[in-house]
């Protein structure tokens, strides 16, 4: 069964991993480093995965240098930190 945004984005790091992106492009390597050095420890293949699918629901993009967020991913972002 194919997973929704909405409860996708309630998992755990999802959120957390989005607000990083909120104002700049994240490589890979510094996404490891803000979550490792200012919220805990997260396993690398459940980042990848996650960040595969923020690519697959079109939250966020793919760019040279790292991940960024895409219009959409703007867009839920400014809504949900409007709560």
């Amino acid at each position: 069964m194919e997973e929704n945004l909405i409860l996708f984005l309630g998992k755990a790091w999802n959120y957390k991993i989005l607000n990083y992106m909120f104002n700049s492009e994240l490589s890979y390597f510094k996404f490891v480093y803000f979550i490792r050095y200012f919220n805990g420890e997260i396993n690398h293949t459940l980042l990848s995965n996650n960040l595969k699918k923020m690519v697959e629901f079109k939250i966020i993009e793919k760019t040279g240098l790292g991940y960024t967020l895409s219009l959409k991913g703007l867009e839920l972002m400014a809504n949900i930190n409007s709560f």
